[in-house]
């Protein structure tokens, strides 16, 4: 009896065995079954999903996703690596946030200097300095009565050529006052041209009288600007000497004044021109 005791437990034990190992396979099976139709279900969702290309599929450079879905560096639109270097990750983005930082010190140092070289260049102490070079060059003029006979008569007729050698006196005088201020800052080939040109237009506009006080007192500086833009500061120059003309009507009857302290009374004349005119623009020096 005890024997076939023993024998019916031992069979008992063998089926709850095997009813267990078919219940844990029913339950393994069921979950993979489970698995295997989640995931088909989440692939047909992302195959379906209208977003699906935008998040895979923005380009070899700017993707932020790779074709297999794997983290790709926005940086250098490449791959995310591993580190291999052995410096951790965030002693590498701080070593990266200071060159940064240093690079903005570098440039805004170099902006403070090219600032403080622009307000140096622009101080009271340069703009003595120019004024005291102005200042020396321009005491530099040495009054033409101080000079040789020969210089003389050399500056005497190249003043005097400027002016129309077939015109009478008066007409003469003027047009050397004339090219005398276009002569400011200007080289004499300059002011010969412009010179030229403007008695070829005066003569057409007014072929008996040509180029004179009267004449240029009633034109536009902005028609004699066009006729002499070669010479330097054209502008102020054309309305300078129109100025002039009307100043030598209205003042001095139409005559160009021989005194050096008449002719700066006239609109562009300074004492350099005035005291060149009196000498070499005087009715004495023409015999």
């Amino acid at each position: 009896d005890r024997n076939s005791r023993n024998t019916a437990l031992v069979s008992n034990a063998s089926v709850e065995e095997k009813v267990l190992h078919d219940e844990k396979t029913n339950d393994l099976g069921e979950q993979d079954s489970g698995e295997h139709s989640a995931g088909s279900r989440n692939t047909a969702q992302v195959e379906t999903n209208p977003f699906a290309a935008f998040a895979f599929d923005l380009g070899a450079e700017s993707s932020y996703f790779g074709t297999n879905g794997e983290v790709r560096d926005y940086r250098l639109g490449k791959k995310e690596k591993k580190n291999t270097t052995g410096v951790p990750k965030a002693a590498q983005l701080r070593k990266e946030t200071e060159c940064i930082s240093c690079q903005g010190e570098q440039q805004s140092n170099q902006d403070k200097e090219r600032v403080s070289q622009d307000k140096g260049a622009n101080s009271p102490t340069k703009k003595a300095r120019k004024g005291r070079k102005r200042k020396s060059s321009s005491s530099d003029y040495v009054p033409i009565r101080e000079l040789g006979n020969e210089e003389k008569m050399k500056i005497r007729s190249k003043w005097q050529s400027l002016g129309d050698p077939n015109a009478e006196l008066e007409v003469r005088r003027f047009q050397v006052l004339i090219a005398a201020r276009l002569h400011a800052q200007a080289r004499e080939p300059i002011v010969r041209a412009a010179m030229d040109k403007l008695r070829k237009h005066f003569s057409t506009e007014n072929e008996r009288l040509g180029l004179c006080a009267e004449t240029m007192s009633q034109t536009d500086p902005e028609k004699i600007a066009p006729i002499i833009s070669s010479v330097l500061f054209a502008n102020v120059k054309a309305r300078h000497i129109v100025q002039a003309a009307k100043e030598i009507r209205t003042r001095f009857g139409g005559e160009v004044p021989e005194a050096s302290h008449s002719l700066k009374q006239i609109t562009g004349i300074g004492p350099t021109i005035a005291d060149i005119l009196s000498f070499c623009n005087s009715r004495a020096s023409y015999s």
